[in-house]
């Protein structure tokens, strides 16, 4: 992930070796395993999975970008994870016969 626009806006602190703390005068929050998924710091394989978990954070980014929220958890409607979890099957759940 490149991180060099949010390094001229906030100052950064690793506070162990996989949480960076990114701060300015006006807040600050914590960043883990450089943006990445935290499941897979210790090396595990996921395989093409990976790509569902990055389909519903990007739409997640999408949603939060055009609406207004209310503060607290989101969730992103279930008929959206059914439409990305049908794409993934249609693109890597083919069968030799195909």
């Amino acid at each position: 992930m490149d991180l060099s626009s949010l390094e001229k806006i906030y100052a950064k602190q690793e506070v162990t070796t996989h949480i960076t703390k990114y701060y300015n005068d006006n807040n600050y929050f914590y960043l883990v395993n450089k943006g990445n998924a935290v499941n897979f710091i210790h090396g595990a394989v996921v395989g093409s999975s990976i790509f569902l978990v990055q389909a519903e954070i990007l739409l997640c980014v999408l949603e939060l970008s055009q609406k207004k929220c209310h503060n607290g958890i989101q969730e992103l409607h279930y008929e959206k994870r059914d439409d990305i979890a049908e794409k993934w099957l249609q693109v890597f759940n083919r069968t030799s016969e195909e």
